[in-house]
C-alpha cells in the first residue's frame, strides 16, 4: 500500500538544485500538489508550505490540506518539485 500523507504530516520535495529552481521558492510559501493518473489527467490533490532547505537538493514542507503521496508533483508557476517520503532522505 502507498504512503498517504494529510496535514501536518513532513513532506521532502526533490529538486535539480539549479539556481532557478532552488531560489524559485522562500521559507512559508505555499505550493499546489498535483496528482497524474495512468491516462495522463493531471488533478490538485492538495496544498503544502515550504519550512526549510534540507541540503542541496531538497526542501521541507507540511501537508496544508489534502492527501499527498509520494510521486506527487508540488508546483510554483513553471517551476516542478517532486514529493518523497521523509523516511528516504538520509543524513
Amino acid at each position: 500500500t502507498q504512503t498517504v500523507m494529510k496535514a501536518g504530516a513532513t513532506v521532502h520535495l526533490f529538486h535539480s538544485g539549479a539556481g532557478a529552481v532552488k531560489n524559485a521558492v522562500e521559507i512559508t510559501d505555499i505550493l499546489t500538489v498535483y496528482r497524474e493518473d495512468p491516462c495522463r489527467t493531471i488533478k490538485e490533490v492538495g496544498k503544502i508550505r515550504i519550512v526549510s532547505f534540507d541540503g542541496d537538493n531538497f526542501l521541507r514542507a507540511v501537508v496544508i490540506e489534502g492527501e499527498i503521496r509520494p510521486g506527487d508533483t508540488a508546483k510554483k508557476g513553471q517551476i516542478s518539485y517532486l514529493i518523497t517520503p521523509a523516511a528516504f532522505i538520509c543524513k
